[in-house]
Formats: structure tokens, C-alpha cells, sequence
């Protein structure tokens, strides 16, 4: 009944008396919404995250783009764009120095504490999975991707690799 009203007025203000327009609309506006908050990231744009994708880029030459960014659902990401695809090897060297920044105190302090958390203001969002992907071929889509799921005991030293971004990947690490 309280839907019907809400149809009622919707086609009054779209001049016109067909249901099926106006739940177009509400579908439509409601999509909207929906989106909008689901899929929002920011940027993470610190010092020492400057600093490391400097030396990255400066270190591999292939590298064309570096971007961090967090979001509320999904955690920390790093995605890195590719002019060619890099060796085996290279990718694990990238991957290694990224691993070795998110276990600093630096990651800690400027990614955790005062960007993560700062931005969402919520204890229960403290620890957010992060992501290593690599779009090998700059086709706007991620080849090969390293996980790790924070937990309490091991913070984030447990890695998984993966080359088809649906599965968590194979263990690679846990130290």
C-alpha cells in the first residue's frame, strides 16, 4: 500500500498515470544510490606512498602508473599499470618492495591510522585487506594480483597470488 502511494505521487509528478513508469524511475534513482556508495574510492596520497612509487617507477622502467586507493568495503589497493608485461621475476621484485613498505611502521602510522581510519572513523574497519594488482599490458584490467588478509597474529604476512582476480589466489607467503 505504502509503495502504491509512493507510485501515485511519482506519476503525478511525471504527468502521467502508467506504474510502470514510475517504477523505472524508482529502479533508476535507487541504482543510483546504490552505486554511488558502493563504489567509491579515494586517493592515497602520503609522503612515503610518493616516495615509494617514485622509486618504483625509477627502478622499473616499464612501470607507466602507480595508483593507491582505499575504499570503505574492499581496503587498500595498489594498482599498478604496465607499458609491457613484466618478467615473473620483476613482478615479485615489485611485489616484495610494496610487502616490505606495508609491514613498516610508516604503512602503519600514514596509510592505517591517519588515512584508513582517519576517512572512515570506525574501529571496526581497522584492518583492511590489501591488494597488489598489475594491469600487464595496460588494458585497464588486472593479470596478476597479490592479496593479504590482515590478522591479529601475523598482521599482513600472509600473501596470496593470484592471475585471474575472481580467486583469493595460492599461498605464496607466511612468515
Amino acid at each position: 500500500m505504502f509503495l502504491q502511494k509512493i507510485l501515485c505521487t511519482l506519476n503525478k509528478i511525471t504527468n502521467g498515470c502508467d506504474i510502470l513508469k514510475s517504477q523505472k524511475v524508482i529502479v533508476g534513482l535507487a541504482s543510483i544510490l546504490l552505486l554511488s556508495g558502493c563504489a567509491t574510492y579515494q586517493k592515497i596520497n602520503t609522503a612515503d606512498s610518493r616516495e615509494l612509487s617514485n622509486e618504483l617507477k625509477d627502478q622499473f622502467d616499464d612501470i607507466k602508473k602507480i595508483k593507491l586507493q582505499m575504499h570503505r568495503h574492499g581496503g587498500i589497493e595498489w594498482n599498478i599499470t604496465w607499458r609491457n608485461p613484466p618478467s615473473e621475476e620483476e613482478s615479485f621484485e615489485v611485489f616484495h618492495l610494496i610487502r616490505d613498505y606495508i609491514n613498516s611502521e610508516d604503512f602503519e602510522q600514514n596509510i592505517l591510522e591517519d588515512t584508513f581510519i582517519e576517512a572512515y572513523q570506525s574501529d571496526t574497519l581497522r584492518d583492511p585487506d590489501v591488494r597488489i594488482n598489475f594491469d600487464m599490458n595496460n588494458d585497464k584490467k588486472f593479470d596478476r594480483q597479490f592479496t593479504s588478509f590482515y590478522n591479529e597474529l601475523t598482521k599482513y604476512r600472509i600473501w596470496y597470488y593470484s592471475e585471474d582476480y575472481i580467486s583469493n589466489g595460492v599461498l605464496i607467503e607466511n612468515n
